[in-house]
């Protein structure tokens, strides 16, 4: 199960966000922390590329500094490139909420994001409308995932 957000977080985005937070002179890594409940260390780590973010602790920081989902603007995969877990990391959403949202187990997520199977056209409308956006598009997303080169990643 994926908890991180696996491509298009760019720390220099969340430095320029957390900087930029409440006008001059923004919001302080400490503060940032204190009020996230995300260590000061992680939001280095994170705002320098060094590691990337849980989903969810990335959405707890983002609803701090006041950045609604989608999160686009610290998630940066151009639509017609996106697969899956690219739209439930733009949500904040982990495999198990995604999961409990529309009815099914965890391991269908997942199988439904790695490429190993294709929702049902119900399931696809249920997380399309989460999402905000057509069947259509999440489906698109869906075959990109299990048309994608042997060994690369999600």
């Amino acid at each position: 199960m994926s908890r991180r957000v696996t491509r298009g977080f760019q720390g220099s985005r969340l430095a320029a966000a957390r900087k930029a937070f409440g006008g001059k002179p923004g919001m302080t890594i400490p503060e940032l922390a204190r009020l996230s409940g995300v260590s000061a260390a992680t939001l280095r780590r994170w705002e320098s590329d060094i590691t990337v973010p849980q989903i969810d602790k990335l959405l707890d920081v983002a609803e701090i500094l006041e950045i609604k989902v989608p999160m686009e603007s610290l998630i940066e995969v151009p639509r017609d490139e996106r697969y899956p877990v690219d739209w439930r990391a733009l949500f904040g959403l982990l495999q198990p909420t995604l999961g409990a949202m529309i009815g099914v187990r965890t391991t269908v997520v997942s199988d439904i994001e790695r490429g190993g199977r294709l929702p049902t056209p119900k399931q696809a409308t249920a997380i399309a409308k989460i999402y905000g956006i057509a069947p259509a598009e999440f489906l698109a997303s869906c075959e990109r995932a299990r048309a994608r080169p042997p060994r690369s990643s999600y």
